[in-house]
């Protein structure tokens, strides 16, 4: 277990940390951590928890990091990191929480989302990811997504008509985009069933 959040730390992250093979926590976030993340993220073989949100760190997302079979929350939100979200992601089967949101993301959304079944918040919104929202989403999370935003990017199209026949979908934000489509006209039959929900 690692902590170093909410601290100003100078530079990028240390390559001594990455051969740490039996980390199970690692929280870096809010602090001014530059740089980039490396494809030795796939040494963090057992790690469940990393934060690393908030932070100044750049270049692409590595696509080793879907190798971490283990990993169930993944938070880089805030940061400069650009080009395309891992085509290969459906290989994390333990993501249950992501936040991408607030880089600078390119490329289209990966249908490969859909297979993490476990997944049940998604934020995305606030890069620049563009073209059609995968008909894969409509299945996002198994059936049993609860957060879901993709507002502020360049998407197109319009939403997957099945996605009137959600489980428990609570929040879906998709403001300020590109995309022309009519409501589904089913689509608040089955949601927001219990508590207070954002549509």
């Amino acid at each position: 277990h690692v902590d170093f959040s909410e601290n100003n730390i100078v530079g990028s992250i240390p390559d001594g940390l990455y051969s740490l093979r039996k980390l199970i926590n690692l929280y870096l976030h809010n602090t001014a951590l530059t740089g980039t993340l490396s494809s030795k993220v796939e040494n963090w073989v057992e790690l469940n928890n990393l934060y690393l949100g908030n932070n100044e760190l750049i270049g692409e997302v590595p696509t080793e990091i879907t190798r971490l079979r283990k990993l169930r929350f993944l938070i880089l939100h805030a940061n400069k990191f650009k080009g395309n979200i891992p085509s290969s992601i459906n290989e994390m089967k333990n993501l249950f929480y992501l936040d991408l949101s607030y880089n600078d993301l390119t490329g289209g959304l990966p249908g490969s989302l859909s297979g993490c079944t476990k997944l049940r918040h998604a934020y995305l919104d606030h890069n620049k990811l563009s073209g059609p929202i995968p008909s894969s989403y409509s299945r996002l999370g198994d059936d049993w997504i609860i957060d879901l935003t993709m507002d502020s990017n360049q998407l197109t199209g319009g939403l997957p008509s099945e996605w009137g026949d959600r489980k428990k979908l609570l929040t879906l934000k998709v403001q300020d985009n590109n995309l022309t489509w009519e409501i589904p006209k089913d689509i608040c039959k089955q949601w927001v069933l219990d508590g207070n929900g954002e549509l």
